[in-house]
């Protein structure tokens, strides 16, 4: 919802913390969360939320690894849409952690 988007950086803040504490564990909940990261990331008009959302995908791979597989073309069509954008640096941050997580 877009009048909540005021909360969307808090809220991915606290999923996060979760994420980070359940490790493998957060996996089950995955189909949940990750398309409406993405959905966020396309459709937020807010540039430091967009690339606060990036960094927190790219933090996610590392957690969840290989389980992120089902959303590589998801990822990916995020990573192409944003490439020639002031987003890159945290893009080719996002490419990277996915390399190294995702074989």
């Amino acid at each position: 919802d877009p009048s909540l988007s005021v909360h969307h950086g808090l809220v991915m803040q606290a999923v996060m913390q979760i994420f980070n504490a359940l490790g493998l564990r957060c996996v089950p909940f995955l189909k949940r969360i990750v398309p409406h990261i993405l959905k966020t990331v396309s459709s937020c008009n807010q540039t430091h939320l967009r690339e606060a959302l990036l960094q927190q995908v790219a933090s996610l791979s590392e957690i969840v690894k290989d389980h992120l597989r089902p959303y590589v073309s998801s990822i990916f069509a995020v990573v192409e849409e944003f490439w020639n954008t002031r987003h890159l640096a945290t893009v080719i941050l996002l490419v990277e952690k996915m390399a190294a997580g995702v074989p």
